[in-house]
């Protein structure tokens, strides 16, 4: 079993609500990236949910529904300031999901080598009496289509927040990745 991160920042306008995707997908690596591939048809610009219009979500919503797949999001508010620390309870919680799973290697956003090193540190801390649980962890770029899912699932979540009553594609988004909705944290 695979694993892809990514995250969406709700800015509320008095703070922000920090949303961190999993995905889960029981299939082969090249089998899931060949078919998420095909969502953005070729083209050079790689998935961006916030970027893509119906046409491209529901093609996203569509191989989702195509796979083995499970996954989960984690929300807390935080100031602006926070979104780092709030990742890091966030991280944790997504970390510890993905090795319940069995996940063997989990793929995850890079937010940059700086930012990388701190959930390296976060993955070292969960799993500092467990090594043998610990999944290959590997941080990619935009241009890998393993972490589209996730941020379609992130991106997805947010709208779904921001606007419930919004477009279809979120909720098919959710759907077809068998997410049952926002696991919140609260007083932290």
């Amino acid at each position: 079993m695979i694993g892809m991160i990514d995250e969406s920042i709700v800015d509320t306008g008095t703070g922000c609500v920090y949303i961190l995707a999993l995905v889960l997908v029981d299939a082969p690596e090249n089998v899931v990236r060949d078919r998420l591939r095909t969502v953005t048809e070729g083209r050079g610009r790689a998935f961006h949910w916030s970027q893509e219009g119906p046409l491209v979500r529901g093609r996203m919503g569509a191989v989702a529904w195509n796979l083995p797949i499970a996954s989960y999001a984690f929300a807390a508010a935080c100031g602006r300031a926070r979104q780092d620390s709030t990742r890091d309870i966030l991280m944790h919680d997504a970390l510890e999901t993905a090795a319940l799973s069995q996940v063997s290697t989990l793929h995850i956003e890079s937010r940059g080598r700086h930012l990388d090193v701190r959930d390296r540190r976060v993955a070292q801390q969960v799993f500092a009496h467990a090594r043998d649980l610990m999944p290959a962890l590997t941080w990619q770029g935009k241009n890998e289509p393993l972490t589209w899912i996730a941020d379609a699932l992130a991106g997805a979540m947010y709208e779904i927040l921001l606007r419930p009553q919004g477009e279809k594609g979120a909720e098919t988004v959710r759907q077809a990745c068998h997410c049952h909705g926002l696991t919140w944290h609260v007083n932290r």
